[in-house]
């Protein structure tokens, strides 16, 4: 350059430069534009404008050189492009320009010394990013419409949520505020029992993430829908979803308390509607909700009452609660009990009756037997005597008088022959009967015609009479023992020899038995015991005396007939009992859907045998579990209901192939997860006995981390967790590329849990 002296500065112009850097540094900025400045020692310095251009997103930017004149900038801006410095001319500043303003020598007094900056225009500093960073190297101050990328640490986000933020430079600033912000995984936003409705991956602080319960699960304010808010501190709110029990869930009927909802642990009283019972016959049960839902279902059938037994007659079978049954029996059977019951829903009240069949005697016909009868009928009811004699020239063998009992006729019936029968030494003494004179007053009971031996009648005299001798007597092969009693008048006319006698007989005086006689009385040895046939004697002795007894039982497929005691009595045993045949009794029937059980399953069966029913998986008894035999007729046997199941209960990410209203026992539900879920249980949901059994679960698929490959670099975020189908991208170092079998792919995929398709870096040397 020519050394061309400078013009000197005035005082004014120093004193005016001095204000405006000072107090108002645009308006000063924007007169200094305006105004002619002679011969100015001042040199303006224009600035590079590539210092707002920020590096190549792929390219580090270079490192710049420090240089004189912006102490702001000082090793981060280019070397400026400096003006030539031009005597007297006007020098003017652009917008986002900066300028140097350099003092002559021995002009220090206005206060500027050495260098000097003025900032034209707005411009961005770099900014400071609480738990972020610049995602690129850039040059600060940043000019208006420019913009810089930054990326969060682990567990911040952006506002937008990208995996980048990127803020512009306005006159306002930063735009947005460069900002990283906590989120919260929605892999912690799971519900147990629940299911999100959101999709978003994260949430940022103060974000709620909605969600709802599983059927027959509600929030803690027993809502079916819920949300969790993301915290500061990366955790959402509590919330669940807990296990209810809906009064919907449960049949037709009436409950107590009367509310919809019961959490768990609560019970309520259950009722059946009127007309109804549960199947187990009660009408009322209590029922406590649990983890599992209801303790029990019950099953409200309507209630009938069943007129059981082949001889009972009505007008149906089955009866409805508070109807009335007319009951009769057929001829020859005798009702036992009421003749109108109704049905109550405990049974009939009162009890069903019984049809019991007419004990008759039949007599043979006269020209059979040649025995004239009176009366002259055939049949005979129990208790009915019959006189019988023969025909001319015929003598009777028997008793002439014989009686209707439950055993028979007693004597046995009378044979007409032509010869009186002489007695044989060896011939059985006919059989012996006890007849009662006329003893006027007295009362016997029972009142018979006759008795058979070791029959027992009671004695008792009329008013006004007392009976003179003993209460009771005995039919005994030598007749009455002890002998019968008479029957006196209580006042009778005094005479000497009758008062003796009355008081004698009515206050006999005692007799002292000698030792001897009263030890001979009471060993008094019995025959030997005899047991009836088809029976045997239980824990036999070899003797027997007064007062001793025996116990008669019956062999197999008889029944006792009589008393089981037999008593010794004065040297002579009691009648015997009878064991009478049982009446075998037909195959029980068969039940659909059940079967006997085993401990009642026998080859035959007879009279009062019982047997169990059970019905097979999925199904139930209705009604008693049981059947008896009673006149070789099995009275009505149960029927087994089936257990369906409901539509599958609903799982979380997943769906039902085909659903169904019903399913059968033993039925299988197809479930199929979501994208990205797959099925935790390997079993397949079952319908069992009105149940599901093995229901899955679907559980999230995803891998961890990618892993580092050799030569290679992961680029972009790396993540906790990835998504099956997710795929990440590599990139590889300097002097390396994808080797060509790879087709050159940067990607790998994520397949269920593992990572596949990893590219391979080599030299490029070797390629």
């Amino acid at each position: 350059m020519s050394d061309v002296p400078e013009p000197a500065v005035s005082a004014e112009l120093k004193a005016w430069l001095f204000n405006a850097i000072t107090e108002s540094i645009p308006k000063a900025l924007a007169a200094f534009r305006e105004q002619t400045i002679p011969a100015p020692t001042a040199t303006i310095t224009q600035l590079s404008d590539s210092e707002d251009s920020h590096a190549s997103e792929h390219e580090e930017a270079p490192r710049k050189r420090p240089w004189k004149g912006d102490s702001a900038t000082a090793g981060k801006g280019k070397a400026p492009a400096k003006h030539p410095k031009v005597p007297y001319s006007k020098p003017r500043a652009l917008e986002g320009e900066h300028i140097s303003i350099e003092n002559s020598k021995n002009q220090t007094d206005i206060g500027i010394k050495n260098v000097m900056t003025v900032r034209l225009g707005q411009t961005c500093i770099r900014p400071e990013i609480a738990d972020g960073q610049l995602y690129y190297y850039y040059y600060f101050p940043k000019q208006l419409g420019t913009y810089i990328d930054y990326r969060c640490s682990d567990g911040f986000l952006p506002q937008d949520k990208r995996y980048y933020g990127r803020s512009y430079c306005t006159e306002n600033g930063w735009n947005p505020k460069p900002k990283c912000t906590k989120t919260c995984s929605r892999y912690n936003a799971q519900v147990e029992n629940g299911y999100l409705q959101n999709s978003d991956d994260y949430y940022l602080v103060g974000e709620k993430v909605q969600f709802s319960c599983k059927q027959s699960y509600l929030t803690k304010d027993k809502q079916k829908n819920g949300e969790r808010e993301c915290l500061p501190n990366g955790k959402f709110t509590e919330d669940q979803c807990s296990k209810f029990c809906d009064v919907t869930q449960l049949p037709v009927g009436k409950y107590a308390p009367d509310k919809k909802i019961f959490v768990v642990g609560e019970t309520l009283l259950f009722e059946c509607n009127n007309g109804f019972v549960i199947s187990s016959g009660k009408t009322t049960t209590n029922i406590q909700c649990l983890q599992t839902g209801w303790s029990t279902f019950p099953r409200c059938i309507e209630y009938k009452c069943v007129v059981e037994g082949t001889n009972l007659i009505s007008q149906r079978r089955d009866y409805k609660i508070g109807e009335v049954a007319q009951i009769s029996c057929p001829p020859d059977y005798t009702l036992k009990g009421s003749e109108l019951i109704q049905c109550y829903n405990n049974g009939w009240g009162p009890e069903l009756p019984k049809c019991e069949q007419e004990i008759k005697c039949n007599l043979p016909r006269i020209q059979e037997s040649n025995l004239v009868k009176k009366p002259n009928k055939l049949n005979f009811k129990v208790n009915e005597e019959v006189s019988l004699s023969c025909h001319k020239n015929l003598f009777l063998n028997g008793a002439n008088l014989t009686r209707c009992t439950s055993d028979g006729w007693v004597p046995t019936l009378p044979v007409c022959q032509k010869d009186i029968p002489k007695p044989h030494e060896d011939d059985e003494q006919p059989e012996k009967v006890c007849t009662i004179p006329s003893i006027n007053n007295l009362i016997r009971s029972p009142h018979y015609p006759s008795y058979v031996v070791g029959k027992e009648v009671q004695f008792s005299c009329q008013d006004n009479f007392q009976r003179i001798g003993q209460r009771t007597s005995i039919c005994t092969q030598d007749g009455w023992k002890p002998d019968l009693p008479t029957c006196q008048a209580r006042n009778p006319e005094p005479t000497q020899a009758s008062t003796e006698s009355a008081t004698q007989a009515e206050n006999p005086e005692p007799t002292q038995p000698s030792t001897e006689s009263a030890r001979q009385e009471k060993r008094q040895k019995c025959p030997p015991a005899h047991s009836p046939i088809n029976a045997e004697i239980k824990n036999p002795k070899a003797e027997y005396y007064s007062g001793d007894t025996v116990e008669i039982e019956c062999s197999p497929k008889y029944i006792l007939n009589g008393d089981r005691i037999i008593l010794c009595k004065d040297g002579k045993w009691q009648s015997s009992p009878q064991c009478i045949p049982l009446q075998k009794c037909p195959k029980p029937p068969i039940i659909k859907d059940g079967e006997i059980t085993e401990e009642t399953r026998k080859s035959e069966y007879f009279t009062d045998d019982i047997v169990k029913y059970s019905c097979n998986p999925g199904f139930h008894i209705t009604g008693s579990d049981e059947s008896r035999c009673t006149e070789r007729t099995w009275l009505a046997a149960p029927q087994c209901t089936e257990d369906p199941c409901s539509p599958p209960p609903s799982v979380t990410n997943a769906n039902v192939v085909n659903k169904k209203k019903l399913y059968k026992h033993g039925e299988y539900a197809e479930y199929v997860c979501v994208n990205n879920y797959k099925i935790a249980e390997e079993k397949p949901a079952t319908c069992l006995e009105g149940k599901w059994w093995h229901v899955p679960t679907c559980v999230y698929i995803s891998c961890s981390p990618p892993p580092e490959i050799e030569n290679g670099v992961l680029t972009g975020y790396k993540k906790n967790q990835y998504a099956s189908g997710e795929k990440v991208r590599y990139r590889c170092n300097n002097g390396y590329a994808f080797e060509k079998k790879t087709n050159e792919k940067s990607e790998a995929i994520c397949e269920e849990t593992q990572w596949k398709s990893l590219p391979v870096c080599r030299s490029r040397c070797l390629q």
